[in-house]
């Protein structure tokens, strides 16, 4: 999902939202309480992009078929802070020493040649309330 700060809060991201200050750290869990429903996570419109590739950490295999809508997803700015303030690292482990303080932000990955991948679209009509 592409995330996109606007002015509009998503609800069902406020539902996880809330639960960040209890796990900032890498491999740290807390039990979910309230349900998440993950349809609301896809936007209005439906349409994807999809391809084969490959994880985006190491060991890097080639073994994932990726969906990726066209349409982003509104988050506040609120929101979007709470998870870049989501570390990168264990309580264990020492901070990394980058430029955010172990903290999860500019977490994307170039985007790498096309290669010989076939990108297909998928169109779905948009949902009307």
């Amino acid at each position: 999902m592409f995330l996109q700060i606007g002015s509009q809060e998503l609800p069902e991201m406020n539902k996880i939202c809330s639960l960040l200050p209890f796990i900032q750290h890498k491999c740290q869990t807390i039990q979910v309480t309230d349900a998440i429903d993950p349809s609301k996570f896809i936007p209005r419109n439906g349409s994807f992009w999809t391809y084969e590739g490959s994880l985006t950490t190491p060991p890097l295999y080639e073994s994932v078929i990726w969906l990726v809508y066209q349409e982003p997803l509104i988050v506040s700015e609120a929101q979007m802070i709470a998870m870049r303030m989501l570390k990168t690292y264990q309580p264990c482990e020492t901070c990394p020493a980058d430029d955010f303080g172990g903290q999860l932000v500019e977490n994307y990955r170039p985007p790498c040649p096309l290669g010989t991948r076939v990108v297909r679209e998928y169109n779905e009509t948009p949902i009307e309330d």
